[in-house]
C-alpha cells in the first residue's frame, strides 16, 4: 500500500502508505526517498476488484471513482481496479482500490486505521481541510503527484494520484499548476463520497 514522497522516476502509491502505516512505519516528508518494498508489503493481499462493501466505510471503495474521472486524472481509459486489503493482528487495518501502475499512471482510494502522515501544512492541506471539514495532510512534490489523507474517527481516508511520465511530459506541471490543483475537485468529491457512506 503506499506511502511515499516521489522523487523523479519514483511513484506515490496510497496502498503502500496504508501497508507501511499499518506496520507502524514512520511517515515520510516531501524531501524523502520512496519507500522500498518491505515485509509489510507481504501482509497486504491484492486482488482484482470484485464488488465488496468495506465494513469500515459501508461503501465499495472501487465505486468512489467513475471511469471518466480516472481517465481525466490519468489520461488513460480502461484501467481495471484492484483491491488491496492489509491485515494486522487478525483484523483488517487498511483497504484500498487502485487503478493503473507506475508506467500507465496510478490512482488509489483507501482507508487506514493508522494516523495520517505528518507532512507540513501547505495551501492544499488548508484548502482540502476547509472543503471537507476534516483535517487533511497533503504531499504534492513539485506538482508531480498528489497524496491527500483526511483524518476521521472511523478510519482515515486517502486519495493518491500519480500521473505517468508520458502524461507529465505531455501536460507539464509546476508547483503552482500540478496534480493537486488539477484534481482538487475530484479529490474533494471522493473524500465527501467516502464520508457520506
Amino acid at each position: 500500500m503506499y506511502k511515499y514522497a516521489r522523487q523523479p522516476g519514483a511513484v506515490v502509491v496510497f496502498a503502500t502508505a496504508v501497508a507501511l502505516a499499518a506496520a507502524g512505519c514512520a511517515s515520510v516528508d516531501d524531501a524523502s526517498a520512496p519507500a522500498s518494498k518491505t515485509s509489510a508489503d507481504a501482509a497486504a493481499a491484492t486482488t482484482p476488484a470484485a464488488p465488496s462493501v468495506s465494513a469500515r466505510l459501508g461503501v465499495d471503495l472501487c465505486t468512489l471513482l467513475s471511469p471518466d474521472e480516472i481517465s481525466n486524472a490519468l489520461g488513460r481509459q480502461g484501467l481495471v481496479p484492484k483491491r488491496t486489503v492489509a491485515d494486522g493482528a487478525g483484523h483488517v487495518v487498511a483497504e484500498s482500490c487502485d487503478w493503473g501502475s507506475e508506467t500507465e499512471g496510478f490512482i488509489s482510494v483507501g482507508w487506514m486505521d493508522e494516523p495520517i502522515p505528518q507532512w507540513q501544512e501547505n495551501e492544499y492541506s488548508r484548502l482540502f481541510t476547509e472543503a471537507t471539514g476534516l483535517r487533511t495532510t497533503v504531499n504534492d512534490w513539485e506538482g508531480r503527484f498528489c497524496a491527500v489523507y483526511a483524518e476521521r474517527a472511523s478510519g482515515n481516508i486517502g486519495v493518491t494520484i500519480t500521473p505517468s511520465e508520458e502524461y507529465l511530459k505531455n501536460h507539464p506541471v509546476s508547483p503552482e499548476d500540478g496534480t493537486c490543483s488539477r484534481n482538487q475537485g475530484l479529490i474533494i468529491s471522493v473524500i465527501q463520497r467516502a464520508q457520506g457512506a
